[in-house]
């Protein structure tokens, strides 16, 4: 069986074809597990100049695109869907339900091929004509995939996924992230507390960052060491998170304000904490959830569908209503006071079980074999 993953994303200052495959890791990591998995897989990049490389039993395809073109992204699209057809596959798998429109220039093209879409923390469209347009593309489509099944009733809510599509359960990704030895982790971080809650997102009004520290505060008093750090990118509510530490000094002495880290320095904050707590109101943060239980640590978030299908229901970790500080607060108290060595091997051992990369790639090829056939 032959899957082939397009990336339409180019990079104008990437020289090197080996710089684009470690720019992608997302769609590349994806092909590694898959092709560890046993299937014959491919990656068709946007380049500067026609290459092709095998690293890790992918064959990765680079595609002439130059930056200098000015062509809509369907036309663009269009020397991808070539190539895609040239390798001759069985199932094509692209990330990000937005891009309906070039997926279905590709399923044109590859004509025979399966077409699989993937939600990527996409976000539901707002304007009516863009969801009109991405609902006629996505009709195309052999299937859609989301974090959990339930995700897609949102989509079909607001007219965006046609109530006919088939829906296929994938987690977003895996991580290779393993449990360290939390003594060189926190001396590296120098963070410590009783325990570490680890925030890793933007602090956006989807992540609902107050809620997290307003409830961290009611936690304080049954927790008293206990520490959370916020790493964080895009920074929408920095001002009001930073204002509202600052009513509270005794808090904000036991709240970190990170601020943005580098994926490669990820892996020892990740092995510093007990705790990784989000607030997220809609389906986002899912890879920092695998990334945490990768690395042994309990996610205490909120109960939406991709967290409930990445816990196994509450499995491991905690769920907690979205918006409820007072939930919130009872959930990291519970899970605070139950942090034990064990704790972390066994949520290392549901990550092996469940979302590692040999994992995933069982999981995908079963997928990609009842759409294919």
């Amino acid at each position: 069986m032959h899957i082939v993953y397009p990336n339409l994303r180019y990079d104008k200052g990437l020289r090197q074809p080996e710089a684009v495959i470690n720019r992608n890791r997302h769609i590349v990591d994806w092909a590694v597990c898959v092709a560890a998995a046993g299937a014959e897989v491919s990656v068709v990049h946007r380049f500067n100049r026609e290459a092709e490389l095998t690293v890790d039993g992918v064959r990765h395809v680079f595609v002439d695109d130059p930056p200098t073109d000015a062509r809509r992204l369907d036309e663009r699209a269009r020397w991808v869907a070539e190539a895609v057809a040239d390798l001759d596959p069985d199932l094509v798998h692209m990330f990000q339900l937005g891009r309906a429109l070039p997926a279905a220039q590709i399923r044109r093209v590859a004509r025979g091929a399966a077409v699989l879409l993937h939600e990527h923390n996409d976000g539901i469209p707002t304007k009516a004509l863009q969801r009109w347009k991405v609902r006629r593309t996505l009709r195309r489509m052999s299937a859609l995939a989301f974090t959990a099944k339930d995700q897609a009733a949102a989509w079909q809510r607001a007219g965006v996924v046609p109530g006919s599509s088939r829906i296929v359960e994938l987690p977003e990704g895996s991580s290779r992230f393993c449990v360290g030895k939390r003594g060189p982790a926190r001396a590296e971080t120098r963070l410590d507390g009783a325990p570490v809650c680890l925030w890793i997102g933007r602090l956006s009004h989807k992540n609902d960052p107050l809620t997290v520290v307003r409830g961290f505060k009611q936690a304080l008093e049954s927790l008293p060491d206990a520490l959370l750090v916020m790493v964080y990118g895009e920074s929408e509510l920095f001002r009001p998170v930073q204002a509202w530490l600052a009513a509270y000094p005794d808090v904000s002495q036991r709240v970190v304000l990170h601020g943005e880290v580098s994926p490669e320095k990820l892996e020892p904050i990740f092995n510093s904490a007990d705790v990784f707590a989000i607030g997220t109101s809609e389906d986002g943060s899912a890879l920092a959830v695998v990334e945490a239980l990768a690395c042994g640590v309990s996610p205490v978030v909120t109960d939406i569908p991709a967290f409930q299908a990445l816990t196994g229901q509450g499995a491991v970790g905690r769920l907690w209503p979205v918006g409820s500080p007072e939930a919130f607060a009872a959930a990291l108290i519970e899970e605070g006071r139950s942090m034990t060595p064990e704790l972390r091997s066994r949520n290392r051992a549901f990550f092996d079980a469940n979302l590692s990369p040999a994992a995933l790639g069982v999981r995908a090829i079963k997928a990609y074999e009842e759409l294919a056939r």
